[in-house]
């Protein structure tokens, strides 16, 4: 189980305010002994804080806090710090001190997981799995959640070794284009899927495994039956994997296009962030992209940036995709919250980044940020010397707290529910972000709260604030930004991407937001593309929904959106040159 790494990064820091990091004993409670080891552990090493923790535990009882809880903060505090090999034997003390506890043992795997130790990780994930009913700390729930959680690691150490060698962009004969690619919706939780995407007729499918190398794919995106069509990969191919689809009676075989692929580590002050760097066949210098992620906790392989990284390769773009903070190998910082400035000044660590690599020009580092990015990517072109260019998907024009106050009400609308419903929760919407600009009291915000208790739509739409400093903070790091004041700091070429069937983006009031502030700057070059019936990931859909039944069962991205985006890419930032070579190099491989 991989536990959500903010939350966890909280309640370390709740428990150092609590006690300082040289604390005196307290006579009322016990002192927790977290603050004090992670201080070891990060300065000295783990050797030194388990010496530590024992001379602390000969201590009167009662004087410090020694328990399972007070390890697995420091243990997981260290791997957000990817401190892997300390973080392993703080968990492999707790196993030892609490050797019935399946917590100990699933944070020991996850530690041995993340480090590449995948055959250790099995074995301990298998361990947690046999003690997990004897577990007397549980309740049901809770082993119903790590049982599903447990699982989805094994799954997961099982299949990504295999999905990873089958990763790329096949181009066939016939001119079609297939990008494959590993695509995680919840890291914490599910094991990746396979991801199936057609150029240029933007046809999504998941790669449903039947055996080895071999998988079927149903009539939607995330549904399984009935087959529509079957795929195997020959791993046999000369010059790498060959793709075979067989659908209606007809067999196509694709070749895998060449690209080389980098992992990378690159710095924002203490904060380390890793990814990938997909380039294209040649010595370069190619023009790049830096993707920028949604909201929440999603890596490199957050669905879309695949298909996207893909396109960006058929127009001879190289591309790097990263964890975000606090998300998949990347740290998470020291207090776990991260608002848009931090967010951009991540990305422009990575442009600078990519200004020193030697197969990277360095005049033609550019962004593309979908939702939440859209907002990171004005931020960090806004802040960055010569952009090459900035294209937003799906958000950017508007605040976010007006985004959100749109999104609550729309999306309960695509969902069924009824006009009263819909007019409470965009009421407690508005009490929610009252307070947290300062308008009206915590207590009236509480008692909001408490109303909505019970109702369908709380705390799943709406979220909700845990403190009042909590909500202050979100609106002044990230609820409060208003993008039109920066839109005169740009000039370099502009698309935005939108779907006018988005239920979490005001599309209109961006788009003529966006408009307005860009043609008040006197901006010489922006493109603002509204695609019918297309939803926030602009995928075709008819209610625009992302937590309804329709989602799994969407067939394909609109109708023009990669043709869309390369033709723009190539026209304001490829030379003529580069993209006839680019176009005779995959001529040739369909050949192959």
């Amino acid at each position: 189980m991989c536990p959500n790494r903010i939350r966890r990064s909280l309640i370390l820091l709740s428990s150092i305010l609590v006690g300082s990091l040289t604390p005196a004993p307290a006579a009322d409670r016990p002192v927790p002994l977290a603050p004090i080891l992670l201080e070891t552990a990060l300065q000295e090493g783990s050797a030194r804080a388990i010496e530590q923790y024992h001379e602390l535990k000969r201590m009167p009882r009662g004087t410090y806090d020694t328990g399972e809880a007070q390890l697995y903060l420091v243990g997981h505090r260290l791997l957000d710090e990817k401190r892997y090999g300390d973080a392993i034997a703080i968990f492999r003390l707790n196993v030892t001190l609490f050797p019935a506890s399946v917590k100990a043992r699933d944070s020991l795997a996850e530690a041995l997981m993340r480090s590449g130790d995948r055959t250790a990780a099995a074995n301990e994930y298998r361990r947690s799995l046999s003690l997990l009913d004897r577990d007397p700390q549980l309740s049901a729930i809770g082993k119903r959640n790590l049982r599903r959680d447990i699982t989805s690691q094994l799954m997961r150490l099982r299949i990504h070794p295999l999905y990873e060698e089958v990763v790329g962009l096949y181009h066939a004969s016939d001119g079609r284009f297939f990008s494959i690619t590993l695509a995680e919706r919840d890291p914490r939780r599910l094991p990746p899927a396979l991801r199936f995407v057609e150029f240029p007729s933007g046809r999504v499918r998941t790669l449903f495994h039947r055996s080895r190398y071999s998988f079927i794919a149903g009539s939607g995106q995330m549904v399984a039956w009935p087959v529509e069509f079957r795929l195997r990969f020959d791993m046999k191919s000369s010059g790498g994997p060959a793709l075979v689809l067989d659908e209606s009676s007809v067999s196509m075989r694709a070749v895998r296009v060449g690209e080389r692929t980098e992992r990378v580590t690159f710095r924002n002050g203490s904060l380390e962030l890793r990814g990938i760097l997909t380039l294209p066949v040649g010595d370069g210098p190619h023009p790049v992209a830096v993707l920028l992620h949604g909201s929440g906790v999603v890596t490199r392989d957050m669905p879309g940036f695949g298909e996207l990284a893909h396109s960006f390769l058929r127009s001879g773009f190289a591309v790097l995709r990263y964890d975000k903070r606090g998300a998949g190998d990347s740290t998470i910082g020291l207090d776990g919250r991260a608002g848009l400035v931090d967010l951009a000044n991540d990305a422009l660590s990575a442009a600078r980044f990519l200004r020193d690599h030697p197969a990277i020009d360095a005049e033609r580092i550019g962004f593309l940020g979908f939702s939440e990015g859209a907002w990171v990517a004005l931020l960090a072109a806004s802040h960055m010397r010569d952009p090459a260019f900035l294209i937003l998907v799906s958000g950017g024009g508007v605040a976010p707290w007006i985004q959100e106050s749109y999104r609550v009400p729309a999306e309960l609308e695509a969902d069924g529910f009824s006009s009263s419903e819909i007019i409470r929760a965009a009421e407690f919407m508005r009490v929610k972000f009252d307070v947290a600009r300062s308008i009206v009291s915590w207590d009236e915000y509480e008692r909001a709260r408490s109303e909505a208790r019970g109702t369908r739509w709380f705390p799943r739409y709406t979220g909700l604030w845990r403190s009042e400093e909590f909500a202050r903070r979100a609106w002044l790091n990230t609820l409060g930004f208003e993008p039109a004041l920066i839109l005169d700091r740009l000039d370099c070429p502009i698309l935005g991407l939108f779907g006018d069937n988005d239920r979490l983006t005001p599309v209109p009031e961006t788009v003529d937001s966006l408009r307005r502030g860009l043609e008040e700057a006197g901006h010489p070059d922006f493109s603002l593309i509204v695609f019918p019936r297309a939803n926030h990931c602009l995928l075709e859909s008819e209610s625009g929904s992302l937590r309804g039944g329709e989602f799994p069962r969407l067939k394909r991205y609109v109708p023009g959106v990669f043709d869309t985006l390369e033709r723009w890419i190539v026209n304001r930032v490829r030379s003529d040159e580069e993209a006839a070579a680019e176009a005779s190099s995959n001529n040739g491989s369909a050949r192959e």
